[in-house]
């Protein structure tokens, strides 16, 4: 995007009165400082600049990392993506909070070209304990994007088309700016809130504005009814990994890509070492993964399924541009 025509944008918007606007309730949610990060990686690097003009809304996709886990992480792998703001449920104060823990003004976290528009990018942290502690984190999220939007002076309108203001990065995605990822919308439906939800709490700023959602049970995930893991992974078309890290039995290079081997994932049950075929197939190039001594973890958490085989109950997925066939169990269970 180019931010010279993003400035006239906002301008000609100021002079004519319809991006600003007095907002039915502010912000009470407070944006603690947690300097997890004490610089932002994106201007350290020269890749973005004033004016920001856009807010970023994200879930973490990762049910069992808390608040201070998610941020931890990303404290120390800050290259591969990185957020400036995080809500959630504290365990150790036993509340919602809404934590900054990098400096404002792009980030790592769309996997496009509007990662450097992004004056806020916002995680949900997923893993909350029920119904009650999810309406107040909500609040929070709701509250410390409202807050972002009138920072960048922008209304409180969801994914308008514009490219300026509140964008889900399901949005940014879908319309070329971003990854294939689609949060946090998925997150926030588990919990009862749907797009259009969302869009009204926004402009409210009230969480379960005009609806009586709130007290509506948690469902975490369907219950399919399927026979194989292949056909349940299907139901979702995607593989969230939760971070989780497996064991590498074997490693080589083939053709100059330097690759890994996990049993477990591979669903590898015969023979002690793994076949041409195998590692055809199920080799991970070492480019796409994390590793700890004889432990692999991908690095992109979320990954689009882009195959499936019944027969060998195995998906495909795409790791560093390569096309990597993993076990459909172990999928499941990640």
């Amino acid at each position: 995007m180019n931010k010279t025509i993003n400035k006239v944008v906002l301008s000609t918007a100021f002079l004519f009165g319809v991006v600003l606007s007095n907002p039915a309730v502010e912000a009470n949610t407070t944006i603690q400082q947690k300097p997890y990060l004490n610089f932002n990686p994106a201007q350290q690097a020269g890749l973005t600049r004033a004016p920001w003009t856009q807010v970023h809304l994200h879930s973490t996709a990762n049910t069992r990392a808390t608040m201070q886990d998610e941020a931890t992480y990303m404290s120390r792998n800050y290259n591969a993506a990185n957020y400036t703001n995080i809500v959630g449920w504290n365990y150790k104060t036993g509340k919602a909070e809404s934590w900054q823990i990098m400096p404002k003004g792009g980030a790592y976290d769309l996997g496009g070209d509007w990662n450097w528009d992004g004056w806020m990018s916002i995680e949900f942290s997923e893993n909350i304990p029920n119904q009650k502690a999810f309406k107040q984190a909500y609040q929070a999220y709701i509250d410390t994007a409202r807050q972002g939007a009138r920072e960048v002076g922008a209304n409180y309108a969801l994914d308008d088309g514009t490219g300026i203001g509140l964008i889900t990065h399901g949005s940014a995605s879908a319309t070329g700016h971003g990854s294939d990822h689609n949060d946090p919308l998925p997150f926030l439906a588990r919990w009862g809130v749907s797009k259009a939800q969302l869009a009204r709490d926004l402009r409210t700023g009230v969480a379960f504005s005009g609806t009586a959602q709130a007290n509506k049970p948690a469902q975490a995930k369907p219950k399919p009814n399927v026979k194989n893991d292949v056909d349940y992974m299907r139901q979702y078309g995607e593989v969230i990994w939760n971070k989780k890290w497996f064991t590498i039995n074997e490693t080589t290079s083939i053709s100059g890509i330097k690759q890994v081997f996990s049993y477990d994932l591979a669903g590898h049950r015969g023979g002690k070492y793994a076949t041409k075929d195998e590692w055809l197939n199920n080799g991970i190039p070492v480019n796409g993964i994390n590793r700890k001594g004889n432990k692999l973890q991908f690095k992109q958490n979320r990954m689009k399924i882009v195959g499936y085989d019944k027969k060998t109950n195995a998906i495909a997925v795409n790791v560093s541009g390569y096309t990597v066939w993993v076990d459909a169990t172990a999928a499941r269970k990640a």
